[in-house]
């Protein structure tokens, strides 16, 4: 179900920013997706891992695409059939997630 969104409200997009954060797949964990946060003084050493599940690796595709928070919500709602709450929730936590490994900043 799409509700009607307010004129008034602007749409919340990020933006990523890639020289400090790796992806790729973790063989070991049936190669499920990781994102490893690097340190900001280059070093190999990873700061922080994050193993995402399906629905979050679609989040994250999908945020990686640009497209705004609402519709994601809205894309999630309707390819995995969960309440919209919930898919806002999951989303916003990995969206503070994301943020903390400065690997993804408010843009617009």
């Amino acid at each position: 179900m799409r509700f009607k969104k307010d004129p008034f409200v602007v749409e919340r997009r990020y933006r990523l920013e890639p020289s400090l954060l790796k992806e790729g797949a973790a063989p070991d964990v049936d190669e499920q997706t990781v994102l490893i946060a690097l340190r900001a003084d280059g070093s190999d050493l990873p700061r922080k891992m994050i193993f995402l599940s399906d629905v979050a690796e679609r989040m994250w595709d999908l945020l990686k695409e640009g497209n705004t928070v609402d519709s994601i919500v809205d894309i999630i709602v309707a390819d995995y059939e969960v309440e919209p709450a919930r898919a806002r929730e999951d989303l916003e936590r990995l969206i503070a997630d994301l943020c903390e490994l400065r690997a993804l900043v408010p843009w617009g």
